[in-house]
């Protein structure tokens, strides 16, 4: 199996255990991917008129909002090099977290 950038969330994989005296045993689990090092940071990021879920959402260059995506009671951070741009529209509801911070992927 071969993980790559497109795979940086759950992935289902099948695993196959075989023991010391040949028994095999099949089943199916998610595998959890993370991205720690920021290798599959997008260079640029444009999001409209969605909410967002609590997280980091980082580009290596820029990162722009419009809409109206952060929802009560969710804790959202957008990350950038180069610029983060929020729109005309773009909303954070009182009560949720928001903050953004300047600097390339993780």
């Amino acid at each position: 199996m071969v993980i790559d950038c497109g795979d940086v969330q759950q992935v289902l994989v099948n695993l196959t255990l075989t023991d010391n005296n040949s028994n095999v045993t099949t089943c199916e689990t998610y595998v959890t991917v993370f991205d720690e090092f920021g290798y599959c940071c997008p260079d640029s990021l444009l999001v409209s008129n969605n909410p967002f879920n609590s997280g980091v959402y980082d580009a290596a260059q820029y990162f722009v909002a419009s809409g109206k995506p952060i929802l009560t009671p969710e804790s959202v951070r957008f990350e950038a090099l180069d610029s983060l741009v929020m729109r005309f529209g773009f909303e954070v509801q009182q009560g949720a977290v928001f903050e953004t911070i300047r600097r390339g992927c993780r």
